[in-house]
């Protein structure tokens, strides 16, 4: 029997670990050591301490024994590398006994050295030096201008963590302020007291550690107030009523309202007076008196009439009031006055006819009100001394309302026409059965209609002015504006009258009046909203001649406007409501589309299709839309080969070009286009401005791409300056072959890349770097600027107006504009390819690549790739490229499918040399698992899997 003679020995005189720093007061569970002795002796009962006072550390861990003779080492307490003295680690030591009952004797321990080295990680947060900062700045401040610097620290890596700042977008959703990486916060937008008088911001503060630890402050910016506001007349004064035949009278007190803040002294008292360039009618009919004390010391006008007035000879009038306030720097206003001549029933009526006009959507109508019973009156405020009643039988799909007059039609589901018979009763002049009758036209909009509509925003005029048909001062028959618009629409689009449809008019705004105005044109087919827009911004000037209004904005666009509340990506949209809207003015009634241009504040081209139903269709050009498990696909007819059936091919001929849907407003944006040429010259995409504008507030933002001299050129304007990126590759593009031009850009920078960098020469070993120079450029985008806002039609080819940048765009950078030669493919924006088989408007360009297919059909091998590929390459070494599933140089062989089983693979070796930058592979599968790899591509240490999961 063996008897314990004989001391343990550690295998190691010493330890050396490396362990992370603890995460505040959490102590690991496991043992970050464990060490082994030896010992001869057979039966041996081993105890592992950590040796008391043995050196620095031995209080923050201990040992404990395992069941096999081993002994682990534990963490005891917090370790933190914060610690100037714990980063230097710990060096303490640890014994192992076996006494076998002899307690006393020391021949039975034994002791080893531990290191412990301490890694630092990332466990601390930054730290703000003042966690909540007020500053007050002043609402003219520059745009640029700094207004504070907010700091942070971190702790980890010794204090040398580096430390990004940004601000916390739903605090700052309209994107006003601006950080910088050394924390210094300035104004990137225009700042207004009027709209917000203080802003709550939250400033983050993120490490570079893994994972990044983030720290929030609190930025309250105080706007104050300056006097940049003229004060107005208050709106509970206006409209005021003056009754007609009444004797010349004291009838309105007018107060004033100011924007600017009265504590700032920036308000009342008001003074008021008659405006002196007030018409000589206005001087003779009103007399403006200024009460010094009136509105408790504020100030008012005391409006009188010096005549009696008819309201059949004039409804309204404008009254000009010159408002100054008492600001340090007074401001001074001219508010008009609208008196409105109250009507008194002193006339008889006539028999009257009335015109309704319906635009039905989808048949959504029922019960809606189309206007009132019109009978010729003067007087239009006597509806409590008339009664109206049917002439004839009551038509089964209206309904008349016999003390308003109103008419209610019950459906409207389809294009249709009607006359309706009413008489009139006037009690007070004892009239009975007056003629009326009112002619009702239907007309059906479908959402087709609604998908193509073009739209034109008109200012200073009001939605009843824009379809009135009747001067009532003259008693004649006018054309109203809306026949003027449909006139010259029709006209310059190219087809008739009646294929101009009016189908809503909306007043958007009331004072100054905004009325936005949205139609469709059919003959045969909808005419694109792009050609509409594109068209009528082209002849902006002339529309406003012909019909005397002046134009805010065509293709109305709501991410375009004041206080759009998206700081980023934005998508205007169309919202329709099932009540239509009435406008009813005497002789004319019409009943519209009830719809609004809202913003969405989201990059359309992301989320233009559904993956889970055919509802809308996907699938362009007569693509069948089939609905799976899997989701949506849609079955394409030959030649469209998008993965919605897009034609994705053009070939221009010189001298043309397309129109496409604009550009979407996209905070990160990704736009990729292939072209072919043999032309040193080309302009292969535009869009921004179309015409010549002096207005100071019209878009100036533009995108251009064009060969010029063989080699590619960007030219960008977010709104100031013209950003030039041109690629000085070392071949020329115009070699016949297929490029490929790569543009990004988001709120900081815009780059370029040409043929992805996949022609780079790499020379030396695998350390030199690689110089990427001769195919890719990338410039800053000014920080206040960073929005590329453009909402005119995308124009590939060539420009259908030449356009001289310098004069237009406040540029000083030439674009040559030359027609494209060759042929243009896969356009991209943000992952959606356009179709380019129907474009808004063309010339001289054709579907598909005509270069090509004469390269193909003359290429005996290759006298057709057939529907399963296509035609690629370059004109002297044509191709075929296959579609997916198949394969041979005429893609004629199905590919041979391969199962799979459990933890089965394949392994591949090629007998080429795979370009080092780009290779395209292509796969197709079918599973009925949730979660798979598909390939490991794996080259020495550098691995790459791709997999799919639910």
């Amino acid at each position: 029997m063996d008897v314990n003679d004989n001391p343990p020995v550690f295998t190691q005189n010493e330890w050396i670990i490396e362990i992370e720093e603890t995460v505040g007061s959490s102590i690991p569970e496991k043992p970050i050591l464990t060490v082994s002795v030896s010992d001869n002796d057979a039966n041996n009962s081993f105890t592992y301490i950590v040796v008391k006072s043995s050196g620095f550390g031995a209080d923050k861990f201990t040992m404990v024994t395992n069941v096999n003779g081993t002994g682990s080492l534990l963490v005891a307490k917090p370790l933190d590398y914060e610690d100037p003295n714990q980063a230097g680690g710990f060096k303490f030591q640890i014994q192992v006994s076996d006494y076998n009952g002899k307690k006393s004797d020391s021949v039975y321990t034994a002791t080893s050295w531990v290191i412990v080295k301490l890694i630092d990680i990332n466990d601390n947060a930054p730290q703000f030096l003042q966690p909540n900062t007020e500053v007050q700045v002043f609402e003219n401040i520059p745009v640029g201008r700094k207004i504070t610097n907010i700091m942070a620290r971190d702790v980890d890596m010794k204090g040398r963590s580096r430390v990004s700042y940004l601000i916390h977008t739903e605090t700052d959703k309209l994107g006003i302020f601006h950080i910088d990486s050394s924390g210094i916060v300035s104004i990137r937008r225009t700042l207004d007291r009027e709209v917000s008088s203080i802003y709550v911001i939250r400033v983050l503060a993120v490490d570079d550690g893994i994972p990044a630890k983030t720290a929030t402050a609190t930025l309250t910016v105080v706007v104050m107030d300056i006097n940049d506001n003229a004060p107005e007349i208050a709106d509970n004064c206006n409209p005021v009523v003056l009754t007609e035949n009444s004797p010349p009278q004291k009838f309105a007190d007018i107060s004033a309202s100011d924007k600017d803040d009265p504590l700032m002294k920036n308000g009342p008292p008001f003074y008021f007076n008659l405006d002196p360039l007030a018409t000589e009618e206005i001087h003779t009919s009103f007399k403006v008196e200024y009460i010094q004390k009136g509105d408790n010391g504020s100030g008012l006008a005391r409006i009188s009439s010096l005549r009696e007035f008819d309201r059949e000879f004039q409804k309204e009038y404008f009254v000009p009031i010159v408002i100054r306030d008492s600001g340090g720097s007074p401001l001074v206003g001219t508010s008009t006055l609208t008196v409105v001549i109250g009507d008194v029933n002193d006339n008889r009526m006539e028999a009257g006819f009335k015109e309704v006009l319906f635009y039905s959507y989808k048949g959504r109508s029922h019960l809606t009100h189309i206007g009132r019973v019109y009978v010729h009156d003067p007087d239009d405020w006597d509806l409590g001394d008339k009664k109206f009643i049917w002439g004839t039988h009551p038509h089964p799909n209206f309904i008349l309302d016999e003390d308003s007059g109103m008419i209610t039609m019950r459906y409207a589901t389809s294009d249709a026409a009607y006359h309706l018979n009413f008489h009139v009763h006037d009690y007070k002049h004892a009239q009975f059965h007056v003629k009326s009758s009112v002619n009702v036209t239907v007309r059906h909009v479908s959402e087709l209609a609604l998908e193509n509509a073009g739209s034109v925003r008109f200012e200073n005029i009001t939605e009843k002015d824009f379809i009135r048909k009747w001067d009532y001062r003259t008693e004649q028959p006018i054309l109203s504006k809306a026949d003027l618009f449909i006139e010259i629409v029709a006209k310059i689009i190219g087809v008739k009258v009646s294929s101009v449809n009016i189908f809503s008019i909306q007043l958007v705004q009331q004072i100054p009046p905004l009325t936005d105005v949205l139609f469709f044109v059919y003959d045969s087919y909808y005419f694109q909203s792009t050609k509409l827009n594109g068209l009528l911004t082209k002849h902006k000037k002339q529309v406003e001649f012909y019909i005397g209004l002046s134009i805010v904005m065509v293709g109305i666009d709501a991410c375009l406007e004041e206080n759009v509340p998206c700081s980023g990506s934005c998508t205007s949209e169309l919202t329709i409501f099932d009540a239509h809207q009435l406008i009813d003015i005497n002789r004319t009634s019409y009943v519209g589309v009830n719809v609004h241009v809202v913003p969405n504040c989201a990059c359309s081209s992301r989320h233009l299709f559904s993956k889970d139903s055919c509802y809308p269709n996907p699938c362009f050009n007569h693509g069948q839309c089939i609905e799976s498990t899997s989701g949506v696909r849609c079955q394409c007819l030959d030649g469209f080969d998008g993965p919605h059936c897009q034609l994705l091919t053009r070939t221009f001929i010189g001298d043309g070009f397309i129109w496409l849907h604009p550009l979407q407003l996209c905070e990160i944006s990704h736009l990729s286009v292939q072209f072919m040429t043999q032309e040193l010259y080309g302009i292969i995409l535009y869009t921004g401005p179309l015409m010549v504008g002096k207005s100071s507030s019209a878009l100036t933002d533009f995108i251009a791409l064009e060969i010029d001299n063989g080699r590619l050129k960007l030219l960008i304007n977010f709104g100031t300056e013209t950003l030039l990126l041109d690629v000085m590759s070392p071949e020329t593009l115009n070699d016949g072959r297929w490029h490929i031009a790569d543009v990004y850009w988001n709120k900081k920078i815009v780059s370029i890349d040409v043929d992805r960098c996949r022609e780079v020469n790499v020379k030396g070993n695998k350390n030199t770097s690689i110089d990427i120079s001769q195919c890719h450029r990338e410039s800053n985008i000014p920080f206040y600027k960073e929005l590329l806002k453009v909402k005119n039609p995308l124009q590939i080819g060539g420009m259908e107006q030449s356009l001289t940048l310098p004069h237009h765009l406040r540029s000083q950078i030439t674009l040559k504009g030359i027609p494209f030669t060759g042929c243009i493919r896969n356009l991209m924006m943000n992952g959606y390819y356009y179709d380019m088989a129907t474009p808004a408007l063309q010339k001289n360009s054709i579907a598909g690549c005509l270069p090509f297919q004469k390269a193909c059909q003359s290429n005996v091998t290759l006298a057709s790739c057939g529907r399963n590929g296509i035609c690629s390459g370059s004109i002297s070494d044509p191709f075929c490229e296959c579609k997916s599933g198949w394969m041979g140089p005429l893609c004629s062989k199905p590919t041979v499918p391969t199962y799979f089983d459990s933890e089965s693979y394949i392994r591949y070796s090629f007998s080429f040399k795979l370009n080092p930058f780009h290779t395209n592979m292509q796969l197709r599968f079918r599973t009925l698992e949730q979660n798979g790899e598909f390939v490991l591509h794996a080259r020495q240490a550098l691995a790459k899997l791709w997999h799919f999961g639910n």
